[in-house]
């Protein structure tokens, strides 16, 4: 749960295929396949390397969110993450907040707050707290739990309020359970 680099979302999971048509268009080797291990928590990857072995795009298929993202590591982030923004249909940041704010039912919300929390930007941005913290107000407590959980991708000291504020005053026991040990992760990371 340290800082992360940006995580690009398909927007159909169906789709993911792309992303290997395009490594081959750009000449990018597989470099690694790691085979899903559920007994270990591992999931399927797929991490290709450029030629010069500075930068790694990486597919990780997640256990816990059950769909796919991308990673990409290395001297060229940036610049890789740009041009699989222009390739490939993967989410942009405006089309996460949309999901949260037109999510009604609970698991349209859960869904929608699983996105969130992978899809948010490396460091703190002001338009997902806000997310954060409306989600953190739901009536519903499962919704809340999920938000909680998802901190965990999210990583940023500025959850912590929110967290604590669950901890103490949540009405539910199983909200103030979790948000005591996403707390007590964060704690374990240095994040303050």
């Amino acid at each position: 749960m340290v800082a992360h680099s940006p995580r690009l979302i398909f927007k159909d999971p169906q789709k993911d295929r792309s992303l290997s048509r395009l490594m081959g268009d750009w000449d990018w080797f597989l470099a690694e396949e790691i085979p899903e291990d559920l007994e270990n928590k591992v999931p399927f990857e797929l991490i290709w390397e450029s030629a010069d072995g500075e930068t790694t795009i990486h597919y990780i298929d997640d256990l816990y969110v059950k769909f796919p993202y991308i990673v990409v590591l290395g001297n060229e982030r940036d610049k890789i993450i740009s041009l699989i923004q222009e390739k490939l249909d993967v989410y942009t940041k405006e089309e996460l907040l949309e999901l949260i704010d037109s999510a009604n039912t609970q698991l349209e919300k859960k869904w929608a707050v699983s996105h969130l929390g992978v899809g948010v930007p490396s460091t703190y941005d002001q338009d997902f707290f806000a997310r954060f913290q409306r989600v953190m107000a739901d009536e519903d407590p499962e919704v809340r739990r999920a938000a909680i959980w998802m901190f965990t991708y999210v990583g940023w000291p500025e959850l912590r309020p929110l967290l604590e504020q669950a901890k103490e005053n949540d009405p539910h026991h199983l909200v103030r359970q979790n948000a005591e040990s996403v707390l007590a992760a964060f704690d374990s990371e240095d994040i303050s």
